[in-house]
């Protein structure tokens, strides 16, 4: 997925109306929940979010913040605030990609024997407003008891951050006591200008998704 292009890294003329044209527009997926988390924001509140996402701090934030926990429960999100009208959701999945011949009980809590795709997702928003989505995904092979082969991992972002840069990096996916795990670094550039004042910040942030026979088992996003 593509970062959300602005024309230009000048932000301060950021008007309600040219962010709204910008998500209609843009056509990268999410944009249009964005655009209705957006619209659905009382006028004072989207002038708010608006001042947020000029704030060098809140940009700061968006990029530095680190979790510290490892988010164990796939399906149920888990919302962190870490700012003043910032919040940061985990979730956490899995989808069954092509099932084996005699697919065994799935009645138990084990996934059925085939080869399965996990993800961990990280969702950064202002105001209940998705502004930078992180997604890692983990494709593999289960018998029904273990992880018997990793077969790829990648990363997808979404950035609705006008100043904000994202790229994947060292990727990797291993086997190890019948888990598969996958791993990438993500590379964050905060890099414009904001009332009148250039900014630059880089932070690298290494995200992690451990999987069993039971599909996503933890995962992490954290700086390094």
């Amino acid at each position: 997925m593509s970062d959300f292009e602005a024309e230009k890294t000048e932000i301060e003329a950021l008007t309600v109306e040219v962010y709204a044209a910008h998500l209609k527009d843009s056509g990268v997926e999410g944009s249009a929940e964005a655009l209705a988390e957006f619209q659905a924001l009382s006028d004072a509140d989207k002038e708010t979010f608006l001042e947020l996402l000029h704030d060098e701090e809140t940009l700061k934030e968006f990029l530095v913040e680190s979790s510290t926990e490892r988010i164990e429960a796939a399906g149920t999100p888990v919302e962190i605030p870490i700012a003043k009208g910032v919040t940061v959701v985990h979730e956490a999945g899995a989808d069954l990609v092509e099932p084996e011949a005699g697919d065994g009980d799935v009645s138990t809590s084990a996934l059925s024997p085939g080869r399965w795709e996990s993800w961990y997702r990280v969702t950064q928003k202002i105001l209940g407003v998705t502004v930078t989505r992180l997604r890692i995904n983990l494709s593999y092979t289960t018998n029904g008891s273990r992880i018997t082969k990793t077969h790829k991992v990648w990363g997808e972002r979404t950035n609705f951050n006008l100043v904000v840069r994202l790229s994947t990096h060292n990727l990797s996916h291993w086997v190890s006591s019948g888990r598969g795990y996958g791993q990438l670094t993500w590379r964050g550039t905060i890099g414009g200008t904001i009332k009148g004042v250039p900014i630059r910040v880089d932070i690298d942030k290494r995200h992690r998704i451990e999987v069993d026979k039971n599909g996503y088992r933890s995962g992490y996003l954290r700086n390094i």
